[in-house]
């Protein structure tokens, strides 16, 4: 096989853009917040104002990275911009399912979404649950499915509605 038919690649849609400018927006307000109500800003809450805004920037900046799934030396690897994860192929699942989207329309917006470890499902953590795509349907999760298990040998489940 060659190095192109080893991997997937997510480069960003035009909902993960959106995404991006909506958080660095918020971003930018936790910084802004002292001066509407004006708080004399020392130090100390200036630095406790810059925690929430770089959280939310440093999250709108990965919705845009390039995502990419790949077979090296027969491990599979997620590569989400600088960062690579080494994924345990019996503990990480890929799900069609529904995804939140910051404004919108008001319709439901499907995507693939990668779990690094299905045990830490229920838990809050940064570096574990990703979207891979939005603006799915079920002509490109076909796309998707049969590309999946041709290049990668990996099933892509599907959540329905919880509700």
């Amino acid at each position: 096989m060659t190095r192109n038919q080893e991997s997937i690649k997510f480069k960003p849609s035009i909902t993960s853009i959106y995404q991006c400018l909506i958080l660095l927006c918020f971003s930018w307000g936790a910084l802004a917040f002292p001066f509407t109500i004006d708080a004399q800003l020392n130090s100390i809450i200036f630095y406790l104002a810059l925690i929430p805004c770089s959280i939310a920037a440093i999250m709108g900046l990965s919705k845009i990275l390039v995502k990419k799934l790949f077979i090296k030396n027969g491990i599979l690897y997620f590569k989400n911009g600088i960062f690579t994860y080494k994924l345990n192929i019996e503990k990480s699942r890929i799900y069609y399912e529904k995804v939140f989207v910051w404004g919108g329309n008001f319709k439901d917006y499907y995507g693939l979404v990668l779990h690094i470890n299905i045990d830490n499902l229920m838990r809050i953590s940064f570096n574990n649950k990703f979207v891979l795509t939005y603006e799915m349907n079920e002509i490109k999760l076909a796309y998707y499915k049969k590309e999946f298990q041709s290049k990668l040998g990996i099933e892509i489940n599907s959540v329905g509605n919880l509700w």
